[in-house]
């Protein structure tokens, strides 16, 4: 539905639209620096896009050719800034996307949501009567530019949601939104934008020309945010690795001490996964972990910190002390687990990995913990505890226990 509402809104715009040459010339340039841009930096584009295909639960991809189609639905009426929304991004689809592997029908829905986005802000501009050609001379004009901003925004992202949900019915609308840091990267590469469109028809049309080292800076600065959140995922799971799940944890819970929230931190062990290595290998291992990767995300619903802690053992810290919020999580995470089912290759042919199971132990914070450290102890207790006991424990028992130090030592031994 929204690949042929992009299509057909230029084609029924057309009929008895007047175009001017001036604004035939604008749509030009703008696709033309586009086109330009995209083969400057076509070989960073191409990893920033590798890098969200691999990791796709972790990494954020903002697209900065949003700075030429939001420059010409400012400018331009919807049924021209659409088609240069079209030019820009099938050529940036073309020379860094597919390249990479990212399929078409993807980039085409993104490229229709950007074209549908061109409407939203010309309702904008022709609602307010006003020129942005002109320039921006007063409050009034910069307040149109800001709510055409939002629009573009909110139709770009709630269509990008609304296909997500379709996909995921599961998924929460947190788990389906960028990041802070990515919305306003997205935000700045409007703002940029406009600015673009403001100078371009102004009194120095060559000041463009200064924008475009920051441009460049800005690609700099988002490749290399994408590069450390390659650097803080786990290789075989895709989740957080460990020292990138303790920076993040230990952030939370200052911030949970800061406003008197509470916290569950729960630590999930896959029972007997030793076994599986095993008799199937190693590598097979791996593609269990890969799974357990996947499902545990499914299980938490995008509203917990979750990495992967040490071997086959995950973390999760929760936003909530509610023990019935925390016991309906845990069940979710132990039927995942319980639900898969992985084809392996083994050295004794083709296998299917199935009947895994969990031990989840918990601790409250600030009851169990007031800092990280307390409350993995506290939560491994209970870990320990039902594993013994084959329960759920989301509270760690009072009796007394090995000491935190020499219990992953012994398992590190185990695991290596």
């Amino acid at each position: 539905m929204v690949i042929v509402a992009a299509l057909l809104f230029p084609i029924v715009g057309a009929v008895g639209l007047v175009v001017t040459t001036d604004q035939l010339a604008i749509a030009a340039l703008i696709a033309g620096l586009g086109v330009v841009h995209t083969e400057v930096l076509v070989g960073i584009e191409r990893t920033r896009r590798k890098l969200s295909t691999a990791r796709p639960a972790n990494t954020g991809h903002t697209d900065l050719s949003s700075v030429w189609i939001f420059a010409a639905a400012l400018l331009l009426p919807p049924t021209l800034s659409a088609p240069v929304a079209f030019i820009v991004h099938t050529h940036l689809w073309f020379r860094a996307y597919r390249p990479v592997g990212n399929p078409a029908y993807r980039s085409m829905f993104s490229r229709a949501t950007m074209m549908l986005a061109c409407y939203g802000v010309g309702a904008v501009i022709s609602g307010a009567q006003v020129s942005i050609g002109d320039g921006v001379t007063d409050l009034r004009e910069f307040a149109v530019v800001l709510c055409a901003l939002l629009a573009y925004l909110t139709i770009n992202t709630g269509l990008v949601v609304a296909g997500v949900s379709l996909a995921v019915p599961d998924a929460t609308v947190r788990s389906m939104l960028s990041s802070a840091d990515d919305n306003i990267l997205e935000i700045s590469t409007l703002g940029l934008g406009a600015v673009f469109a403001v100078m371009l028809t102004g009194n120095s049309p060559w000041m463009v020309v200064l924008l475009l080292p920051l441009l460049l800076i800005l690609h700099r600065a988002v490749t290399v945010q994408q590069l450390e959140m390659e650097a803080a995922t786990d290789d075989e799971t895709g989740l957080l690795n460990s020292p990138a799940w303790h920076r993040r944890a230990l952030r939370e819970l200052r911030s949970a001490r800061r406003w008197h929230r509470s916290a569950t931190l729960l630590l999930i062990d896959i029972d007997g996964f030793r076994k599986v290595n095993e008799e199937h290998g190693y590598a097979a291992g791996n593609l269990v972990l890969a799974a357990i990767g996947q499902a545990l995300p499914r299980g938490a619903r995008g509203q917990e910190l979750l990495g992967r802690f040490s071997g086959e053992e995950f973390a999760i810290l929760v936003p909530t002390a509610v023990d019935d919020e925390v016991y309906q999580l845990s069940r979710r995470l132990k039927t995942e687990i319980a639900s898969l089912r992985v084809d392996v290759e083994s050295p004794k042919g083709h296998a299917t990995v199935e009947g895994l199971s969990a031990s989840i132990g918990g601790a409250h914070f600030p009851g169990d913990g007031g800092n990280l450290e307390e409350l993995l102890d506290a939560a491994d207790r209970a870990l320990r505890h039902a594993k013994r006991t084959g329960s759920l424990e989301l509270r760690p028992p009072t009796i007394d226990t090995p000491s935190l130090g020499d219990y992953r030592r012994a398992r590190a031994r185990d695991h290596y």
